[in-house]
């Protein structure tokens, strides 16, 4: 496959990994093809957290940058909903980061970084009902163990039960007949 790197060169890359649930690719190309200086981000090795400050660089649709300080607000599991007159690929089971920045809802790309530009987690874009497009970040640490994995040359084997999970109120669970016992070891 050509891919464009740097908005400036094309070069033959290879699908290294496609992620069935999360959205996201590995590819791999030869970077002595860009007439640039090319490195390896530094990838975070803690969690990204509600609360945590942190920046937001993407991509505007006519792929401006944007660069912003922000927080994140939110981290919570997403169920981008079925659209089921136009089957497509769709994330599931992954907790999506939240910010507090409109800006992001207009960016299909991203990533956010510490101020030392350590990636913490991937800015993506899904595509859910009627077209609808849902905006949000991925944490690195879901990606680090595939991508390592690949660094050492090993094809990622993934163990995935075919289903889709929610989150379930209390109250809902009772309502499915979870004894009261069961509850409090939940909650």
């Amino acid at each position: 496959m050509l891919d464009t790197i740097a908005d400036s060169i094309i070069a033959n890359a290879t699908n290294e990994f496609m992620h069935p649930f999360q959205n996201y690719t590995i590819i791999k190309y030869d970077a002595s093809l860009v007439d640039a200086q090319v490195e390896t981000p530094k990838f975070s090795e803690h969690s990204i957290k509600q609360g945590d400050k942190t920046i937001f660089f993407g991509h505007y649709q006519i792929m401006r940058p944007i660069v912003t300080k922000t927080v994140v607000t939110d981290i919570t599991t997403v169920a981008i909903p079925v659209y089921p007159t136009s089957p497509r690929y769709r994330a599931i089971n992954f907790e999506a980061v939240a910010i507090d920045k409109s800006l992001s809802d207009e960016c299909n790309s991203g990533a956010l970084i510490t101020e030392d530009g350590t990636v913490q987690a991937l800015w993506l874009a899904f595509v859910g009902e009627e077209n609808r497009s849902y905006r949000t970040g991925l944490a690195i640490e879901s990606v680090l163990p595939i991508l390592r994995q690949i660094q050492k040359g090993i094809t990622p084997e993934l163990r995935i039960l075919d289903i889709e999970v929610d989150i379930v109120s209390l109250s809902l669970a009772r309502g499915m007949g979870v004894s009261p016992g069961k509850l409090s070891l939940i909650a």
